[in-house]
């Protein structure tokens, strides 16, 4: 039995946390939270154009049809960042 990710949970991973390392350098992500608001709408339009808002809806409903695992693997990698949201 293996219990690794596959090939394309490490590529979805590796995805998400190139998106997050390039709209979240650490001068931006330090001005969002300083501005208190905690949401920033461009961050998750961008999330959405990846994909990320309809891993889970399936796929013959226009969402990627993934699994809970890969939900959570997104969820790390964007808490990994503190991307606000």
């Amino acid at each position: 039995m293996h219990f690794g990710l596959t090939d394309e949970q490490l590529l979805l991973q590796e995805s998400v946390r190139r998106y997050a390392s390039e709209m979240l350098p650490p001068n931006r992500l330090r001005a969002l939270f300083d501005a208190g608001r905690g949401f920033d709408a461009g961050l998750w339009e961008g999330a959405a154009k990846l994909g990320l808002c309809g891993l889970l809806v399936p796929e013959e409903q226009g969402g990627a049809g993934l699994s809970l695992l890969d939900q959570a693997l997104v969820c790390e990698v964007l808490g990994e960042s503190a991307m606000p949201g």
